[in-house]
């Protein structure tokens, strides 16, 4: 194949960076400093590909195509670039800004940068050939904290796919983790959910994943003595608990381990989440009643007599196996009667079982054992609520600190801090005096002084701005401890205010989080997502 006449005349030459003349460009605009790694890849490697240039009559090399090469290699102090010198052919200067405009546009659209999921198996194929993370940094101008990112990521197509769609790096890599774990159906629902609720709805599912966890590891030792294990919480109307039951030879005592022991194989079970309470210092369980409501964030105030102060107390989510009998027509094989509270319940699951019960329960006592059933299914479902919007909460609130803790990095106080600020201690002066009002401050606050004099001491001669932020960031920090997992129940009354302060520099509130800026009811979240 010939060669054209332009490139047989053309020469290479190794020029000195400073030495060539920029001149005019279509890229009217070049910031290196958003683009770090460019500049490290020239220091690392040099200059791969030759720019190109014309040689004024006075001997100057003047560049048509490669300013960003030629930039990058002056601040990498390269000492020299390849440039592949053409012939300047044009008679005016007219004939000579066409020739360099269209081989400038012409070479800036014939590039095409490698894409993101390509740069991860890129890596990822690297680090398969053993090579060292910091040399795999250095070699593909990669941040040396990205690299095992990027290695996740570009072992799995999903998480591939996703990089070069919406998702940021640190997101894919959680979405290859899913995937790597074969979790189809969390993949699915990663891959299908709004960009902007990807963190809420990959820690709700971790949540799922953990408790999924907690339950097969209290499964099996069950199983293994015999049990069977229930893929969910039966309805009431399905299995009756053992709670319902009494032995027959001791009708006044609730079943304990060793009659279920004694014949596992009538018996399914189920791991429910509860929240117990225990004494901070002990470690001895508390029960609920015993806990002052009034103290709860109000440490300064004394617990009633024979109570205990809410933050003397810790609680904590326990597994709780709950055991259900499995064929209610075998009551009287395993010897048991049903108690005064669960005859209602045995009562209907013989009659849906086709039994003719010989004594049937009086119409009194059916219809006041049913209130009573149906308040107790009530207060379950109630406590199921409760649970799962708490969970939810969590799952907000960490997402939030997330947030938080990157916009409080800024160099400048986000948007109407000052005006949040204000109305705020507005509304109440006493809030930055609160007992954990600091308590997050060393985590949100970049450089994490803690409140009090070391960020006293800290905030002596920083800017105006940087005292800003100090001042706002102790009023969020402050305000953040008045939201527990349950402030979807209190929603206390300046949460419209921070939310408003929230969604205005771009935090994407969860349904949960609307609630508690009272934006709308309890009942209106969705407990099943």
């Amino acid at each position: 194949m010939s060669t054209p006449t332009q490139d047989r005349r053309a020469e290479l030459v190794a020029a000195d960076p400073h030495d060539i003349e920029i001149g005019t460009n279509v890229r009217d605009h070049v910031d290196l400093d958003v683009t770090p790694e460019f500049v490290d890849s020239i220091r690392e490697h040099g200059v791969l590909h030759p720019v190109t240039a014309h040689r004024r009559d006075d001997g100057v090399l003047v560049l048509i195509d490669g300013q960003r090469r030629v930039l990058a290699a002056r601040i990498a102090a390269q000492s020299t670039v390849p440039v592949i010198v053409r012939p300047d052919d044009a008679d005016t200067a007219a004939e000579h800004a066409i020739a360099r405009i269209g081989e400038q546009v012409v070479s800036n659209n014939h590039r095409s940068a490698l894409t993101a999921a390509q740069n991860a198996r890129a890596v990822t194929e690297m680090l398969d050939l053993g090579v060292p993370v910091a040399t795999v940094a250095r070699t593909l101008s990669v941040p040396q904290k990205s690299v095992a990112l990027y290695g996740a990521v570009g072992r799995r197509a999903h998480a591939a796919d996703a990089l070069d769609g919406s998702l940021t790096l640190e997101q894919a890599a959680v979405l290859a983790q899913f995937e790597a774990d074969g979790d189809d159906e969390a993949v699915r629902e990663l891959t299908t959910v709004s960009p902007g609720y990807f963190d809420y709805t990959a820690q709700r599912l971790l949540q799922k994943r953990e408790e999924l966890r907690v339950r097969r590891e209290h499964f099996a030792p069950l199983v293994a003595a015999g049990f069977t294990a229930l893929d969910a919480r039966p309805l009431y109307s399905a299995l009756v608990e053992a709670a319902m039951f009494r032995r027959a030879d001791d009708p006044e005592q609730p079943l304990d381990e060793a009659t279920l022991c004694a014949a596992p194989h009538l018996w399914a079970v189920w791991i429910d989440f509860e929240y117990a309470h225990f004494h901070a210092k002990t470690g001895e369980p508390v029960d609920y009643d015993d806990i002052d409501e009034a103290t709860i964030e109000e440490r300064d105030l004394e617990a009633a007599e024979g109570t205990l102060h809410a933050d003397d107390v810790r609680e904590e989510e326990t597994a709780v196996p709950v055991f259900f009998f499995r064929d209610i027509t075998r009551m009287d094989e395993a010897g048991l009667v049903a108690s005064e509270r669960g005859k209602w319940y045995v009562d209907r699951a013989l009659r849906r079982a086709g039994v003719d019960t010989d004594n049937p329960l009086p119409a009194d006592e059916d219809a006041r054992e049913a209130a009573l059933a149906e308040r107790r299914e009530t207060e379950r479902r109630e406590r199921a609520r409760v649970r799962i919007l708490n969970k939810k909460s969590e799952a907000a609130r960490t997402l939030r600190h997330e947030f938080l803790a990157r916009m409080l990095a800024g160099k400048t106080p986000p948007r109407t801090a000052s005006v949040f600020t204000a109305r705020m201690l507005a509304h109440d002066a006493s809030l930055l005096s609160g007992f954990h009002a600091g308590d997050l401050l060393p985590t949100l606050l970049s450089g994490g002084h803690a409140a009090g004099k070391e960020l006293a001491d800290h905030a002596v001669g920083v800017s105006e701005q940087r005292g800003w932020m100090i001042t706002f960031a102790m009023v969020v920090s402050a305000f953040e401890s008045h939201l527990p997992k349950d402030a979807w129940r209190t929603r206390p009354r300046l949460a419209p205010i921070y939310f408003e302060m929230l969604a205005a520099n771009g935090h994407r509130m969860t349904d949960v989080e609307k609630v508690i800026s009272r934006e709308i009811d309890a009942d209106s979240v969705d407990l099943d997502d």
